[in-house]
């Protein structure tokens, strides 16, 4: 299962989730940095990074 989410700067970003690897991922939507900006996703691993 895959869940797919857009950044502020239209990067596409797809996670690949686990059951038994569970990772959550937190990035502070306000920061201006170079990373990707993702909301608040539970129980998701990283699976993959797709700029489109």
């Amino acid at each position: 299962m895959d869940l797919k989410l857009a950044d502020p700067e239209n990067r596409e970003i797809t996670f690949s989730l686990w059951g038994e690897h569970i990772q959550p991922v937190l990035e502070n939507l306000e920061k201006q940095d170079s990373k990707p900006k993702i909301v608040c996703v539970q129980f998701a691993r990283i699976n993959r990074f797709r700029n489109t």
